[in-house]
């Protein structure tokens, strides 16, 4: 049988059917000794004389459709199984960047995007974090994933979101904005102030405590402890928190109500380490912290309490329709004129999610996303959904009022029925 080889146009990568990186010439297909050559579409040519599987002719005839549907981008398979996604600097979008003093260049380089496309996998693709890794260089973007349909799928996403400059601008300045640390203010019976809840969000505080107000609980101010761009370094921030505060140690006149870990707590885990080293280091040298581990920055919200305004929510702030065939979700219009659906994860179906707590997953907010995501994907939605969940609140948002209740029914679809749920929960 003659071996039979391709090489793509765009990157000069020369591969055999096994899809195994060979060396570098000009885009032909050869059979044999190159006795035959087409400068077309591959899936025109499966007629090659070869004991290939007709399985690894499926996978390379989709292999060169993904490439005609994510060009400029290139996405390839190495001989490891690895599948990449790259870009050469300078050669897409140059027009979006030339806006922007939030990248290293004007052009486009390899750093700048890999920053655009880890934000919007964060931010819209949450699930897809645990897969996708990054290797860019300046004179080239590089994503990679053993995940060969998760990477295709991000890949098509990705293309999609920068084939229109108005859509990339729209999603990037979305996708940019602060994550802020905030503190959750409420009262006793007798009327007495104290700070019950830490969280994370996006979003105008003010949005934010609408939602946990619709969601049940009684709030009411919302105090910002410090903004960062990295949803990371903010989660840090949120779990050290959560732990001082629930600590008998600090926690004297706080009652702190967190049912859910930011980051869950495991000995020895290197991301929960490092980023709760780095937010007590950060809190200790910017003043929030004192030397013996005393949340000082707390203090201030009490001495002031009295020349802060309290919020309460008014029928004016959520259409009720259509609300009751949703529960325990909640939509609510936000500032920004866009839609929202709010779910309090403290409890609901924890028990599902709590199956696989010695992984880290016991149904946080930020838990749902991903459950959200995999099913927004099943049901194949067009348009961005923005996530900004945090630990004890789920969250995501849209400036299409359709979509966002086809996405709300799918949830609710999942949530009646433990045994889809569960399955789901296996994939996050």
């Amino acid at each position: 049988m003659a071996d039979a080889f391709i090489c793509f146009k765009k990157t000069g990568r020369f591969y055999d059917l096994g899809i195994s990186f060979v060396r570098k010439v000009q885009y032909t297909i050869f059979v044999g000794d190159m006795c035959t050559a087409q400068t077309g579409c591959l899936l025109l040519w499966l007629t090659m004389k070869t004991d290939q599987s007709r399985q690894e002719r499926k996978f390379l005839g989709g292999f060169i459709l993904i490439n005609n549907k994510i060009e400029p981008f290139d996405f390839s398979c190495m001989e490891d199984g690895i599948a990449t996604v790259c870009l050469n600097e300078g050669e897409y979008r140059t027009d979006f960047f030339q806006k922007y003093d939030d990248f290293e260049t004007y052009y486009g380089c390899g750093y700048d995007w890999e920053l655009f496309a880890e934000s919007y996998v964060r931010k819209c693709f949450p699930e897809m974090t645990k897969d996708i890794e990054s290797d860019s260089e300046s004179g080239m973007f590089c994503i990679y994933s053993e995940q060969i349909e998760v990477l295709e799928k991000f890949a098509l996403e990705l293309k999609r979101v920068t084939e229109d400059l108005s859509t990339m601008e729209r999603v990037w300045l979305e996708i940019r904005k602060s994550h802020q640390v905030y503190v959750a203010m409420e009262y006793t019976s007798s009327d007495e102030m104290f700070l019950s809840y830490v969280g994370v969000t996006a979003l105008p505080l003010e949005d934010r405590l609408k939602q946990h107000q619709m969601n049940g609980k009684n709030y009411k101010k919302l105090f910002l402890i410090d903004s960062f761009v990295d949803l990371n370094e903010a989660r840090g921030y949120e779990e050290v928190i959560e732990e001082l505060m629930t600590n008998p140690k600090h926690n004297k006149k706080h009652l702190f109500t967190n049912e859910n870990n930011s980051v869950y707590p495991q000995e020895g885990d290197e991301f929960y380490e490092d980023l709760t080293e780095w937010a007590v280091e950060d809190m200790y040298d910017k003043g929030y912290m004192s030397s013996k581990g005393k949340l000082v920055i707390l203090d201030t919200f009490y001495e002031n309490a009295d020349t802060f305004e309290t919020s309460e929510l008014t029928g004016t702030d959520v259409n009720r329709e259509n609300q009751e065939h949703i529960l325990p979700f909640h939509m609510m219009k936000i500032e920004s004129g866009m839609m929202s659906v709010s779910l309090d994860t403290s409890l609901y179906k924890k028990e599902l999610f709590m199956k696989r707590m010695d992984e880290g997953i016991m149904g946080s907010g930020y838990d749902w996303e991903k459950v959200a995501s995999i099913l927004r994907q099943e049901a194949d939605l067009d348009g961005e959904i923005y996530f900004d969940s945090e630990s004890d609140l789920f969250c995501a948002y849209t400036d299409n009022r359709e979509l966002l209740m086809k996405f709300v029914l799918k949830l609710k679809e999942a949530c009646e029925n433990n045994e889809k749920l569960e399955a789901v929960i296996q994939l996050i």
